[in-house]
């Protein structure tokens, strides 16, 4: 079931940005590798399962856009939906000390029939109804006991800011006219509970 998949890869699914370094194929949901600077990349995504999946990418929590996978079939990916320019790797000042990691997020989610869709939403609907049932029973159980309750505290402090947290190296812009071309999509019923991530962190590979 390995053959296809590249980079990193879990539950038959894989995620390599084109342009990195290389790594070995590896079992594993993120990992951090190195990126020449100032240099464009691709991004391959390959579905080994039977059935199709949809791969919402983000970069740099950015959305790039859905892109709709075939059952065993591979896409190598350069620019994001909306615009004709490329992905490219941008470090302004590379003898900075400071690194910031681009992060190349691929999330995939599965197709599923409307008959599927409609009997996941009744099961989400049963549960929530059995839940207000709950909730209902325990506050009159409350009410009866008529026990009081202490409040929680509430943290009304602000997290501590650093300025040197500001990092000012490794970030993906668009540049460079892209010719790559995206078909029309249907429309299709995913299934939100099938959702698996992989992650690639991109840093700097400063000689």
């Amino acid at each position: 079931m390995l053959y296809g998949l590249r980079g990193i890869h879990s539950d038959n699914l894989s995620l390599e940005v084109v342009g990195a370094e290389l790594i070995q194929t590896q079992l594993i949901r993120n990992q951090t590798v190195k990126m020449n600077c100032n240099r464009h990349y691709k991004v391959y995504i390959r579905n080994n399962n039977n059935a199709p999946y949809t791969c919402k990418l983000v970069i740099d929590d950015t959305l790039m856009g859905l892109f709709e996978m075939e059952a065993k079939s591979g896409y190598t990916i350069e620019r994001p939906v909306d615009q004709d320019k490329q992905f490219f790797f941008r470090v302004d000042n590379p003898k900075s000390d400071d690194v910031q990691s681009c992060v190349v997020k691929a999330t995939f989610l599965k197709h599923m029939t409307f008959a599927e869709k409609r009997d996941k939403l009744a099961q989400i609907a049963r549960m929530k109804k059995l839940q207000q049932a709950n909730v209902g029973r325990s506050r009159y159980n409350a009410y009866q006991d008529k026990t009081p309750t202490e409040p929680e505290p509430v943290d009304t402090s602000f997290p501590d800011y650093d300025a040197n947290d500001v990092a000012v190296m490794g970030k993906t812009v668009l540049e460079g006219k892209s010719e790559q071309t995206f078909l029309g999509t249907n429309a299709v019923y995913l299934d939100d509970s099938s959702a698996l991530t992989l992650q690639i962190n991109l840093i700097p590979n400063v000689q």
